[in-house]
């Protein structure tokens, strides 16, 4: 087992709807112990006041023995309370009558509730029971959260911007700071709409703090974790780009102004050309010089679009060809073979510029292609008219920096005739 401790747990959570004897014993262990601890009886609303939550202990019947194991709602309870708890946690039933097969009562309640997957980790440990021993609870924790190298590196990131924030901002709430606050602000404020403004001002902020990443208790710890996992000797094969998707990509509140890099889609009878991204410089638009909006349209790769024969990939890859499933052995193989002939879409001052990690749908993923002659001009009427509520996306930076860059390339780049060619003189 690593040398974790226990207040690398995070904030903890109890749950249950009787605060009695065994309650109140487990929350002052706790406490003592030198953990952050929360509690929540279930009922009413929930409290906005709780939040950051890394472990969660929970009781099984949250109806005050109204509900008898075998209901068919004995566990919607708790899946409800599961649904309120925002962001990573481990969840641990804390329970007199536990069995095994809880665990995975409580992961159906949750998906029946919410429609969807229960995306934390559910713990269920034999022969913990409400009185059990504090310190035996709190190893039995460390040793689940253990085996969670992820989790782990979560919460440990998160530790070390908690401090970075402490460090960092207590700089700035100084009196002699304020008027420079005030005009960071505004000077921030003339560039983005109020919309925008909010994750602007955040996103700068955030700049500040990361430089306050002292080396310390929660560096090292992330710096041993990190090292443990890259030092790990097995080959990781990604079966989700989420990652990938979320990094290059976001979808901006419908409220905010349009801006570079947005992406529009809009179905057209070109049947193919559906997308559209804004490629206005973002300083046009700040200072409201943009009387018409610069678009670049584009199509999707993938798998199922690549099937038809008038797909544009055809007409744009000569040498492109869709091979037949049957003559590859697993799918990874075969998606590979197509992958491996997309790659090259882009090179030099090249007229296609492709995206990928896209995702309309989530879990699926597909590319965009964009081509640098396929550009209009739209005043904002048109565009308002044409465009209006199809904002789907928008690529971030620096991604849609390089973009333009490809774009400026592209549409700048120098041709020459045919004259400065090698001639040998007949005398």
């Amino acid at each position: 087992m690593s040398s974790i401790n226990h207040s690398f747990l995070g904030k903890v959570l109890v749950v249950d709807d009787q605060f009695n004897e065994d309650i109140k014993n487990l929350i002052e262990s706790l406490v003592q112990k030198g953990f952050h601890v929360q509690y929540w009886d279930s009922k009413g609303e929930f409290h906005e006041s709780i939040s950051n939550i890394r472990v969660l202990i929970l009781d099984l019947d949250l109806t005050n023995g109204k509900s008898v194991r075998g209901d068919k709602f004995y566990f919607y309870n708790a899946a409800k309370v599961l649904e309120q708890i925002k962001g990573p946690y481990i969840v641990i039933i804390y329970s007199r009558d536990f069995v095994e097969k809880d665990i995975q009562s409580i992961k159906d309640a949750y998906e029946e509730v919410t429609q969807t997957p229960f995306a934390g980790y559910i713990e269920g440990i034999d022969g913990i029971q409400k009185g059990t021993a504090i310190d035996e609870l709190i190893k039995l924790l460390l040793k689940i959260i253990d085996d969670k190298e992820v989790y782990r590196l979560i919460v440990s990131w998160e530790k070390l911007i908690d401090k970075s924030k402490d460090l960092g901002l207590k700089k700035f709430v100084r009196e002699k700071f304020e008027n420079e606050i005030k005009a960071y602000v505004k000077s921030i404020g003339k560039d983005f709409d109020e919309e925008s403004l909010p994750r602007e001002f955040v996103s700068n902020m955030m700049r500040f703090v990361i430089r306050y990443m002292q080396r310390g208790s929660e560096f090292e710890n992330l710096q041993n974790l990190l090292k443990e996992i890259n030092d790990e000797d097995n080959a990781i094969e990604i079966s989700d780009l989420l990652l990938q998707n979320r990094n290059m990509y976001f979808t901006p509140d419908e409220k905010e102004k349009i801006w570079t890099g947005d992406i529009f889609k809009k179905e057209e009878t070109e049947n193919f050309w559906s997308y559209h991204i804004v490629i206005t410089p973002e300083c046009d638009i700040a200072w409201n010089k943009a009387e018409n909006f610069l678009v670049c349209k584009g199509f999707a790769i993938d798998f199922n679009s690549l099937k038809e024969k008038n797909h544009p990939i055809y007409s744009i890859k000569k040498d492109f060809k869709m091979p037949k499933r049957e003559n590859f052995e697993n799918d990874k193989d075969y998606e590979k073979n197509i992958t491996d002939q997309l790659n090259s879409l882009h090179s030099g001052y090249a007229r296609y510029h492709p995206v990928w990690n896209f995702s309309e749908t989530e879990g699926k993923y597909l590319g965009l292609c964009f081509d640098f002659q396929n550009v209009m001009s739209l005043n904002s009427t048109e565009f308002k008219k044409d465009f209006s509520d199809k904002r789907i996306s928008r690529l971030d930076i620096p991604y849609i920096t390089y973009f333009m860059q490809q774009f400026a390339n592209y549409s700048t780049r120098l041709g020459l005739p045919p004259i400065n060619q090698p001639h040998m003189s007949n005398d």
